[in-house]
């Protein structure tokens, strides 16, 4: 005679034995569900004492499961089952359990999603009403914030109003304007958020405005890092400008902007590049920051209505032809900083009656101030002579101009091919 005990699994705590030995054929077998000290017992206390395999319950199954009668009078348990009756049970409350699995969590999962959508859109509404005039917000459906006209090209390229914007790696790129539509007022954002990113606007590309002769205002935002080459050339409208901080200006960006009247260079700016301000034939006066430490080549060649020049201590290095054909400049005083003047850097500045060199300078270059037919005065602090190229004062009149220098470098400066062509050298 076998007899078989089942262990309880972890999954369905069902503990169960099967003893087959004292039943027909048409009587199933029972179980007892029951446990005395974590035990599980045959069906009746007449069946003959057999080895069975025990299970230890968790004490909480223990405390909610009925006892079993020890005496030996007692021959039934009183929690006993069919066992076909208890199989069916689990089978079935198997299936419901993988049935209601698979329906219950993505009900809950979506339920849940729902909840959250809708919490976080009070969420995103305050946001909105927070962000700054320069910040739009688009939507899922193409709605802009702030008032902004949302145009999309394809999943990189938009207008935001006029102005078309491509999405780089995770800034954006000015690209330019939409040609169809007049525009004279360029309003450049700063940042955007777009499909859960935000991005700044970080660049100008080149010739986004170019040869854009309506545009007459244009507001750049402080993340501004680059403005391309020509980005803004012979934009003949335009007559202001204000740079922003720490962004870096590449060559003839402003190139032929006639009316360009005003210009502002805020200190972070560090070089001025090759022919970025060459003709603005109404540019009047402009200020060098201290961080500016290099002027390009060509830089205000051309302007002709320049005529205050302002350095502060920092800028080492003028290139050549830097402010040729600077006609109204009347006077220009090099800070101590300057090391080195570019050839025909002010040359053809014929208007121009005043020069003061610092002590600092080391090379000038050829022709740096040739035809400046107006030269009455060159003060130059420098006890050592610079490196001079040739020409340098070339078409002065000597006449009618004067050389100032240290007392003790005079007789060096009369003997030097370059500087004794002045009518007259005096002492500082």
């Amino acid at each position: 005679m076998l007899t078989f005990a089942a262990e309880t699994t972890s999954r369905y705590h069902y503990p169960w034995t099967i003893f087959p030995a004292t039943h027909s054929c048409f009587s199933p077998p029972s179980i007892c569900c029951c446990a005395t000290a974590n035990t599980i017992h045959s069906p009746t206390s007449a069946q003959p004492s057999m080895p069975t395999r025990t299970t230890s319950a968790s004490p909480s199954h223990a405390r909610d499961m009925p006892t079993c009668p020890t005496s030996a009078s007692s021959d039934r348990c009183p929690e006993r089952l069919p066992i076909f009756q208890t199989v069916i049970f689990r089978r079935t409350h198997v299936k419901l359990y993988h049935i209601m699995k698979k329906l219950f969590c993505p009900f809950l999962f979506f339920a849940l999603m729902g909840i959250l959508s809708f919490s976080f859109v009070g969420c995103d509404k305050e946001d909105v009403e927070a962000l700054p005039d320069y910040v739009v917000k688009v939507d899922a459906n193409g709605n802009a914030t702030k008032g902004h006209r949302f145009t999309k090209i394809d999943d990189s390229n938009f207008f935001i109003d006029n102005i078309s914007y491509r999405i780089i790696d995770d800034a954006l790129m000015v690209t330019g304007y939409n040609k169809l539509l007049p525009i004279d007022t360029a309003n450049i954002i700063s940042e955007l958020l777009y499909k859960g990113r935000r991005m700044k606007v970080t660049s100008i590309c080149d010739m986004a405005f170019g040869n854009c002769t309506t545009l007459t205002s244009v507001t750049l935002p402080s993340t501004l890092k680059r403005i391309m080459q020509n980005a803004f050339q012979r934009c003949t409208a335009l007559t202001s400008i204000t740079l922003p901080e720490s962004a870096v200006i590449e060559n003839a960006a402003f190139i032929g902007c006639h009316n360009l009247a005003t210009i502002t260079i805020p200190k972070g700016i560090t070089e001025i590049r090759a022919g970025v301000f060459k003709d603005c034939t109404s540019l009047t006066s402009v200020t060098i920051p201290s961080s500016v430490t290099s002027i390009w080549e060509n830089a205000f060649e051309g302007c002709i209505s320049l005529s205050s020049l302002t350095f502060f201590e920092g800028t080492t290095n003028i290139g050549n032809y830097a402010f040729q054909d600077c006609s109204s400049l009347t006077s220009v005083t090099f800070p101590e900083s300057v090391t080195s003047i570019g050839a025909d850097s002010f040359s053809r500045c014929t208007s121009l009656t005043t020069i003061s060199i610092p002590s600092s300078i080391g090379y000038i270059g050829e022709g740096a101030f040739s035809s400046c037919t107006g030269l009455k005065d060159v003060y130059c602090y420098a006890e050592i002579i610079p490196r001079t190229e040739a020409f340098v004062f070339d078409g002065i009149d000597p006449t009618s101009s004067t050389l100032h220098v240290p007392a003790l470098a005079i007789d060096n400066y009369k003997s030097n091919w370059c500087w004794k062509g002045f009518g007259s050298i005096v002492a500082l």
